[in-house]
């Protein structure tokens, strides 16, 4: 039943691109309004379907080995910078005992915020990391102008 209604649709919209378009629009206004709601659904779906989700990316990892493989072996290649900086971080800056965003004190990060400056970077839940990786805070860059002073400093 489901699939039937879904053709239709596909079939009405292949028929009417005016209309898609339109409606394509209205979707992505929705989402500039709703993504915070939108992202926090997403991770409540997640945290209460665990078991489900380890299931579907067995299954999808098991299917695609070798898109997989490649994939690491071009992350390797190209992401040289980031594996660089994440290691002179963990070297040279030690992590604070909480997280600088909430004050948390489990499972915490230390955050770039810029690649090309592996010095730069903020202690954070991973909470709040995985927010600054899909969302930016306007307050938290001044974070970062702080430790850019902090670094001239100890330099």
């Amino acid at each position: 039943m489901k699939k039937e209604i879904n053709q239709k649709k596909k079939d009405y919209y292949k028929n009417n691109p005016e209309i898609y378009q339109r409606h394509l629009e209205i979707c992505r206004k929705w989402y500039a309004r709703n993504r915070e709601k939108d992202l926090l659904k997403g991770y409540i779906w997640r945290m209460t379907h665990k078991d489900k989700l380890k299931e579907t990316t067995a299954l999808w990892r098991e299917k695609n080995r070798e898109k997989l493989r490649l994939k690491a072996k071009k992350d390797r290649f190209f992401n040289h910078k980031h594996y660089l900086s994440r290691s002179m971080a963990n070297y040279q800056i030690e992590k604070k005992e909480f997280c600088e965003m909430c004050d948390s004190k489990e499972k915490l990060n230390l955050h770039h915020w810029n690649y090309d400056k592996p010095l730069n970077v903020n202690t954070l839940c991973i909470t709040c990391h995985n927010i600054q990786h899909t969302k930016n805070f306007e307050r938290w860059h001044e974070s970062r102008l702080e430790s850019d002073k902090l670094l001239e400093v100890v330099a």
